[in-house]
């Protein structure tokens, strides 16, 4: 009787090794994607800028800024946004805070009384997009009172429009993000490797009871 031939095929042979480098890429591929998002989304990379309009005159200049507290706005974990006061081409003075309740953009007067913030000692890193178009006027307030770090920027546009990027953090928020996403990633990962590896072992098994594969054992 001849004896059958067990040699096992190259494609049979390699197969646990490739269980195992999919077992340890993907969760490690999760990990380093969770990181690279959660720093993004802590420094403010992943924001974009957001129109206020145009006053009734084009402006032209901003004449100061200061942070306004209590506002929920997309974007803003602790409630904190922004008053511009700029100048129009008619010499005309208008304010907007874009949570408030009032209309954005309101006649008044300068100089005004508004609040004035110390320099931080550690700026916070954030990543401000590029404008959506070529600015005229900028300014940047920020704020790190104590765990805090906020910033808001405007910007005049050549058109006339004023844009406002806003951004604000906490310690303890940049931890939590971190942690929550490189885990919940890394666990996804781990979950999509087990589910690759099951479908190649079914895909092996139908392969080798197929007529082909009988013939190639």
């Amino acid at each position: 009787m001849q004896t059958p031939d067990r040699r096992r095929t190259p494609v049979s042979s390699a197969l646990p090794v490739l269980r195992i480098a999919i077992l340890a890429f993907m969760p490690i591929l999760g990990l380093f994607g969770g990181a690279w998002y959660a720093l993004a989304a802590n420094s403010g990379a992943l924001l974009k800028w957001q129109a206020l309009g145009t006053p009734p005159d084009k402006a032209t200049e901003i004449l100061g800024a200061e942070l306004t507290k209590g506002h929920r706005r997309p974007g803003s974990l602790l409630g904190i946004t922004g008053t511009v006061y700029v100048r129009t081409e008619a010499d005309r003075v208008y304010y907007c805070t874009p949570a408030s309740d009032e209309k954005c953009w309101v006649k008044t007067t300068w100089p005004q009384t508004i609040q004035q913030y110390p320099p931080c000692i550690s700026p916070p890193d954030f990543a401000v997009a590029k404008p959506p178009g070529k600015a005229v006027d900028s300014i940047q307030v920020q704020d790190c009172s104590g765990e805090v770090a906020a910033q808001v920027n405007f910007v005049v546009l050549e058109d006339g429009s004023v844009w406002m990027w806003e951004h604000d953090i906490t310690g303890l928020d940049n931890l939590a993000r971190f942690v929550f996403c490189t885990l919940c990633n890394s666990i996804l990962g781990l979950v999509a490797s087990v589910l690759l590896i099951k479908r190649i072992g079914r895909n092996q098994i139908t392969q080798t009871q197929s007529p082909e594969g009988k013939a190639a054992g």
